[in-house]
């Protein structure tokens, strides 16, 4: 995800701005949901409801980053510098949190992959195709 964001500030036609907007949002959400699942566990670890504060961290570093490309753009840097900025950023947080992360593994008996249901397509597909 880190990698597309200069990709966003030198899409130059409509129809790459669209594909790099589609991979980003497409990272953006698998993101989110690797977040998730690692929130879920150190909750489960620790007994303590943890889920809104991780929620609010995230909110808390995305008004972060938009401050930081704010600035560099208003002190003068290029919409590409101010990109490139932001994904070293990003992938310097990315480095110092690994290390930092639990190893869980998928129980034996849990599927790697399940089939949406009729009421899961309905509830969330639809509706999104929608907009």
């Amino acid at each position: 995800m880190a990698v597309l964001l200069p990709v966003l500030a030198i899409a130059n036609t409509p129809l790459t701005l669209g594909v790099a907007l589609a991979l980003f949002g497409g990272f953006l959400g698998i993101l989110e949901v690797a977040m998730n699942i690692h929130a879920v566990e150190v909750e489960k670890l620790d007994s303590v409801p943890l889920m809104s504060g991780f929620h609010a961290h995230f909110s808390i570093g995305g008004f972060f980053g938009a401050s930081v490309m704010t600035l560099a753009m208003t002190l003068g840097a290029s919409l590409l510098a101010s990109a490139l900025i932001g994904t070293a950023l990003m992938l310097v947080a990315t480095v110092l949190a690994a290390s930092r992360m639990l190893e869980t593994r998928a129980q034996d008996d849990a599927p790697l992959f399940v089939t949406p249901t009729d009421l899961w397509f309905c509830s969330q597909v639809w509706p999104s195709s929608c907009f």
